[in-house]
């Protein structure tokens, strides 16, 4: 019986181990599959972040290339608004010496009158002055 108990010992010891080992294989494999899913979760949070970090840092160069697009535009508005400005200062400016000009000319014209006229009525007088001589 030594030796059936001996063998019967290593049987049951063998097949403990064997239970032994397959319990901490599965927990093993159970903690690793426990491991496995905290990574997916960690890497798809992780990709969700980065992904709405990615979206808002977007929306901020948007927003930043607009505001700058923006202030360029209304420098052109204002440069434009200057020039035009000038232009109608230019205008006016023109438009009042072209009125200076219209009536120093008319002037003159009224002054060659007169002394046309003058010239006529002197011719006048000489040419009466002469038959009288």
């Amino acid at each position: 019986m030594g030796s059936i108990d001996l063998i019967i010992g290593v049987v049951i010891g063998a097949a403990g181990a064997l239970f032994v080992a397959r319990l901490v294989g599965a927990k093993a494999i159970g903690g690793a599959r426990q491991q496995a899913e905290q990574i997916i979760r960690e890497a798809r949070n992780e990709a969700e972040t980065r992904a709405k970090q990615i979206e808002l840092d977007s929306r901020n160069e948007l927003a930043e290339r607009r505001e700058a697009f923006e202030k360029e535009i209304n420098e052109e508005r204002n440069d434009l608004r200057e020039t035009e400005r000038r232009i109608a200062k230019r205008e006016d400016n023109l438009d009042r010496k072209l009125d200076v000009l219209t009536t120093k000319e008319k002037y003159l014209d009224d002054q060659d009158s007169q002394i046309k006229e003058r010239e006529r009525k002197v011719a006048a007088r000489d040419a009466e002055l002469d038959q009288l001589i």
